[in-house]
């Protein structure tokens, strides 16, 4: 069964992820937030990620250390956005997951 996995607002606003996609990435990436909602039966699951600007913004914060790379926790890390599964659907042919905008933290 093809997993349908979208986001609503934020930097992430209109991407929609399918399992089924050519692009192994997008696939792996669907089945990822697929499992984060225990299979597609919980809303409620919330997570943070960053924003490209947001990743730019840290600059110094991020370490370089031979082949290891360190974040280091600063007020830089407040521009971390929130995403929310707020749906979960299925019928016949798909899963659908759509994850909500909940803004910065």
């Amino acid at each position: 069964m093809k997993i349908v996995v979208q986001f609503i607002g934020g930097f992430k606003d209109g991407c929609v992820l399918c399992s089924d996609s050519l692009d192994s990435n997008e696939s792996q990436q669907a089945v990822f937030y697929f499992m984060k909602t225990n299979n597609g039966t919980q809303t409620g699951h919330r997570f943070k990620m960053f924003s490209d600007v947001g990743l730019k913004e840290l600059g110094d914060s991020i370490i370089f250390d031979g082949e290891d790379v360190r974040l280091w926790r600063e007020t830089a890390t407040s521009n971390n956005h929130v995403y929310e599964a707020v749906k979960c659907e299925k019928d016949d042919e798909k899963i659908l997951i759509v994850y909500e905008y909940q803004g910065q933290m």
